[in-house]
């Protein structure tokens, strides 16, 4: 138990004690020790101060407490620091006896990040697309390389309907990178005076668009977003019913939301649905920013090692005209792959090239034919 205290309460920084809280923990059974010892672990995740002291609490707190209520009191303990920062948060864990759990009635329900990661990430790696990381932060948002989650989603009663939203939300941010919506120029879109209304607007109007993507996609999942927004009662005001209707048809493109934006901005705001997270414009060009180039070179450096590879037959000389490489998207049934000819020779690319081509892809709508163009002597792999 020191040690994995050692480990999650960084104490060569912290120099919290934690011989004296593993000594308490020495007396308590093994399921006590397990229950206080996670609950120390997921509060690490946000705070380590925060997990520090629930620990010191918990376990005079257990022989008096339900499990239930102190996972409550936890988890509210959490939802405030993100919300306000730690000194509320130290406050709220002080008065431990004045905690009301039917005044936070879905903290005691809610998901916290840690235990939910590991699943949303196997589902992530399921879909098409970037590869996309799953971390924690302080909203629900994608730069196109991330997909960030809160640490606490508590939105209903119950644990699986939290669960669900979290899901749902994942799903929703990933098609933002899969179908388009954060490859509009985002300096057209907002260089305006009116430019925090368009964003707004734009987002509900992809959110409608991605929802009838996922909808063909992942039908399932499709329809427990619509419970999870029925029993949010979220719904389309009568005015944005017309406007929504082009964004549902199959060939639907971020063009298709570009070109009813205007008519978008005379409508009034709507409420946003719980699994929509937010759109960070600077993160996502700061993400491609650093991602372009890089891909470029890579994949010019891969597709020279890839004509290395080829048999000598297939090889030009230096005198004749450089070899013609292309490279064919192939979208179906929302599976995104790749075809690739060396002068309308079919090859076989390595896994590796079809990720890069998967995400410059995504990021142009295309394949550039500069990017087709293999590396010479010299350049490398960044």
């Amino acid at each position: 138990m020191e040690q994995s205290l050692h480990i999650w309460l960084d104490t060569e920084f912290t120099y919290f004690k934690v011989e004296i809280l593993a000594a308490e923990l020495a007396l308590l059974s093994r399921d006590e020790q397990d229950f206080i010892l996670g609950w120390i672990r997921r509060i690490a995740s946000t705070h380590i101060t925060l997990a520090w002291q629930f620990g010191r609490r918990a376990p005079a707190l257990l022989p008096r407490m339900e499990r239930r209520l102190l996972e409550a009191w936890a988890i509210h303990t959490c939802d405030i620091f993100d919300r306000t920062g730690l000194q509320t948060a130290l406050r709220v864990m002080e008065q431990v006896d004045s905690f009301d759990p039917t005044a936070h009635p879905h903290d005691s329900a809610g998901v916290l990040f840690n235990d939910i990661a590991p699943v949303l990430g196997n589902f992530l790696c399921g879909l098409s697309g970037r590869r996309l990381k799953l971390e924690q932060g302080d909203a629900a948002y994608t730069d196109g390389e991330r997909i960030v989650l809160p640490n606490l989603i508590a939105r209903f009663h119950t644990l699986p309907d939290n669960f669900q939203l979290a899901k749902a939300t994942v799903a929703m941010l990933w098609a933002q990178t899969r179908f388009g919506t954060l490859r509009v120029d985002w300096q057209a879109l907002l260089n305006t005076s009116d430019s925090e209304i368009r964003l707004t607007q734009y987002h509900t109007l992809e959110t409608l668009r991605l929802s009838a993507r996922i909808a063909r996609e992942l039908p399932g999942l499709h329809r427990e977003m619509q419970r999870l927004s029925q029993a949010l009662h979220e719904h389309l005001p009568d005015d944005w019913q017309a406007l929504a209707a082009p964004l549902t048809a199959p060939d639907a493109t971020v063009d298709t939301s570009l070109s009813l934006l205007d008519a978008a901005c005379a409508l009034p705001v709507v409420t946003p649905f719980g699994y929509q997270g937010v759109l960070r414009p600077d993160a996502i060009l700061a993400a491609r920013t650093g991602r372009v180039e890089k891909e470029k070179a890579r994949l010019r450096v891969k597709l020279s090692e890839m004509l290395e590879d080829q048999p000598k037959t297939m090889r030009r000389e230096t005198i004749e005209a450089p070899p013609r490489l292309e490279a064919e998207p192939h979208d179906k049934n929302g599976q995104l792959d790749f075809a690739i000819t060396l002068d309308d020779v079919p090859l076989a690319p390595p896994e590796g090239v079809k990720q890069l081509l998967t995400s410059i892809y995504l990021d142009f709508g295309e394949i550039p034919p500069e990017y087709l163009t293999p590396a010479g002597e010299g350049e490398y792999d960044p």
